[in-house]
């Protein structure tokens, strides 16, 4: 994916075989002044393996409300004053990032729990495609298709947190290529470990369309 992305803007590519973790790494900061430890992006390594080692809480940018005028020592430029913090702080955090073409939309619910009126106020397109996180493939085309939905494909992330976060942008890549007018995801089944970092690219990924 990295040709099809930058092209002809580069004439190597180095392959270094399929991506161990998936979603990229976990940035924190340590504030110089406090030593407060605060997550800006989350990542491959988990908030609570990082709080396990240090022995204390760890923050998420969320939680960084003493930091809106920029972190101690690296202050915002003139032309960011008005940005949100995410913009300077750290890298993979502006709205969207790594977006599908097609337009993303993460539902409430799991496939396996909606029911027609759920859908009835969605302005779905004919063919749509299915990011299972949490309800098998087939259950989760049933069940879309009973409701008069056409489900053109249906990817399941994985049984585990570690291969949902190793298989996240290949298959949103592989849902975003077969060509339909929306996908649709199921919600985390966590916001912790892994999940907190997919959760946090999933939104990243959606499209702004009102479908809810």
């Amino acid at each position: 994916h990295v040709k099809e992305e930058l092209g002809s803007r580069i004439q190597w590519v180095l392959d270094g075989g399929i991506c161990q973790v998936g979603v990229e790494s976990t940035i924190v900061w340590i504030n110089p002044e406090t030593a407060e430890v605060s997550i800006l992006r989350p990542g491959g390594i988990a908030k609570e393996k990082i709080e396990k080692v240090l022995g204390r809480p760890v923050l998420q940018l969320q939680e960084m409300q003493h930091l809106q005028n920029g972190l101690p020592g690296k202050p915002r430029s003139q032309h960011l004053q008005n940005a949100p913090l995410s913009v300077i702080a750290s890298p993979g955090l502006m709205k969207s990032h790594y977006a599908p073409n097609t337009p993303l939309q993460v539902l409430s619910k799991r496939f396996s729990e909606l029911s027609s009126s759920d859908l009835q106020n969605l302005k779905l397109p004919i063919e749509i495609a299915l990011l299972c996180l949490q309800t098998d493939p087939t259950q989760a085309r049933m069940t879309f298709e009973t409701l008069g939905h056409h489900v053109k494909i249906a990817a399941f992330l994985g049984n585990s947190e570690t291969e949902a976060a190793k298989n996240l942008f290949k298959t949103l890549r592989e849902l975003d290529h077969v060509g339909t007018g929306v996908i649709l995801s199921e919600p985390c089944p966590s916001q912790t470990g892994l999940w907190l970092a997919i959760e946090d690219r999933i939104k990243r990924a959606m499209s702004p369309l009102n479908l809810l």
